[in-house]
């Protein structure tokens, strides 16, 4: 239900309670790719874009089965993720 919220707030440019809506979700079920996605999307809508990239990856480490164990992987990913957020989304 909050994934649907969030989407309907999100379209009514309430993105502040949107986000709230997606990180609700996320809460119970932090592996949830549609939330991570939705979650990705509100904040680069708020101009957020840096901070989007956190579920993005994330929902990309999950589709791909991956377990990130620290941060040395995130050099490795960068490249991927940087083209996931140009691709994903069209320009601002």
């Amino acid at each position: 239900a909050h994934n649907n919220l969030g989407t309907v707030l999100h379209d009514l440019d309430r993105l502040a309670e949107a986000e709230a809506c997606f990180r609700r979700v996320l809460a119970i079920r932090p592996n949830d790719v549609t939330a991570l996605d939705n979650l990705a999307t509100t904040l680069r809508s708020a101009g957020r874009v840096t901070a989007a990239l956190q579920p993005v990856s994330g929902a990309l480490l999950v589709v791909m089965g991956v377990l990130l164990v620290s941060d040395r992987w995130l050099p490795l990913i960068s490249p991927v993720l940087a083209w996931y957020a140009n691709a994903h989304w069209p320009p601002i």
